[in-house]
């Protein structure tokens, strides 16, 4: 009789303690073990209760308040409520937001690494890089390596119908006017010039001016190149160039570019 007594007391505690758990806290578990979802409720009331179940037919795990999604979290697709972000948002392939398509970036060149990157048909055609102060951040071209240069890349895309090329100029030395283009299949998406020195004393550039590297001669470093494309097709054909004059001595004037980025929606 002592030993049913026990049992009969230990399971009452349990029902008791459950009873207590769903109308202090609201929170009820229900499903997995017959076949059904599993998830669990807060709230006192089913109706209006914050539920958390997995929904594998469709995905891995969602929020539901008020009976409606307000998140959910899966292979292919994560969907999230009004959210502040303090630091950076990474994305697989694609992000919205209430239901806008994002920018998805598609390929990053720091040229950092070389041949890092295998989503491009091809290298760029000329692939001579430098740097400026730090050995280990490299760029395309550079002191004495791009003058009256060109260099193209052709990329690789999914299916998308905007594109979005950012990058970093840098000009280096004693430019007076000249520019560095960037080309989309030919045609200018971004320009920029620059004189090394617009002021009529000289003297002031040279004693208050940036000298990042090459000559003894200010620099303009970082120039933001950025172009936003209607664009659906296959590849996209890039292209960086300078209005410098045929013969120009690049260890005198020269350019570089850094940070390509391809973005797509």
């Amino acid at each position: 009789m002592a030993s049913i007594s026990k049992v009969f007391v230990l399971v009452c505690v349990a029902a008791s303690v459950q009873t207590v758990a769903q109308r202090a806290y609201g929170i009820s578990l229900r499903g997995g073990s017959d076949g059904t979802a599993a998830g669990v409720s807060f709230g006192a009331d089913d109706s209006g209760a914050t539920s958390l179940a997995t929904n594998l037919g469709r995905t891995a795990l969602e929020v539901q308040r008020r009976g409606e999604v307000v998140a959910s979290f899966g292979n292919d697709i994560t969907k999230l409520p009004a959210t502040d972000s303090s630091g950076e948002v990474a994305a697989g392939m694609e992000l919205s937001v209430r239901g806008v398509p994002q920018w998805s970036l598609w390929d990053l060149d720091t040229f950092d690494e070389p041949n890092a990157n295998l989503k491009t048909l091809s290298p760029w055609s000329l692939n001579d890089r430098g740097f400026c102060g730090s050995p280990g951040d490299h760029f395309l071209g550079g002191h004495c390596r791009f003058g009256a240069t060109r260099t193209q890349r052709t990329y690789n895309l999914p299916k998308h119908t905007r594109v979005r090329v950012r990058s970093r100029v840098h000009f280096i030395d004693k430019w007076e006017g000249q520019s560095v283009s960037l080309l989309a299949h030919g045609q200018p998406v971004w320009s920029e010039s620059h004189n090394w020195c617009p002021c009529f004393l000289k003297w002031m550039c040279e004693k208050y001016g940036v000298d990042s590297c090459g000559r003894d001669t200010p620099d303009r470093l970082s120039v933001k190149a950025e172009a936003i494309i209607a664009h659906s097709g296959a590849t996209l054909d890039l292209m960086f160039n300078s209005s410098l004059a045929v013969g120009t001595d690049p260890c005198y004037k020269s350019w570089g570019v850094d940070d390509v980025s391809i973005e797509l929606i």
